[in-house]
């Protein structure tokens, strides 16, 4: 994906956490037709992290993640509930930020916020 987008976006392909969010959000031949249509080459960097931001948004808002599947999967793979919850990829360094170990106190605290919040604004609440 990197060496097909990376000319269209004009984004190198040593910018590591941009390709990794990018890796993350755009989930299929649809995603990634959808920003190359959408940004052709006039786009700046700016715009594709916006773009790329409500897509995020937009992928939050439509899925339904209840407590109880969020719990059974932080007790299988805390990381990828994690990534699932707050739909962006994180890094162990990341996850070793988190101080509650406490799927379903994660999962309220993370009710009680703005949907669109980022994992490491999250840490600031727990």
């Amino acid at each position: 994906m990197k060496n097909q987008l990376s000319p269209i976006l004009k984004v190198e392909k040593s910018a590591f956490e941009f390709w990794n969010f990018v890796t993350f959000v755009l989930k299929n031949q649809d995603d990634i037709s959808n920003i190359i249509n959408w940004c052709g080459e006039s786009k700046t960097r700016r715009e594709i992290d916006e773009y790329l931001s409500k897509k995020r948004d937009k992928d939050i808002l439509n899925r339904i993640y209840t407590v109880s599947d969020f719990c059974s999967h932080f007790n299988k793979d805390s990381k990828s509930a994690l990534e699932d919850l707050f739909q962006e990829p994180l890094n162990d360094y990341k996850v070793s930020q988190l101080n509650q170990t406490n799927a379903i106190k994660i999962f309220e605290i993370h009710s009680d916020l703005p949907p669109s919040t980022w994992f490491m604004d999250f840490l600031l609440y727990t």
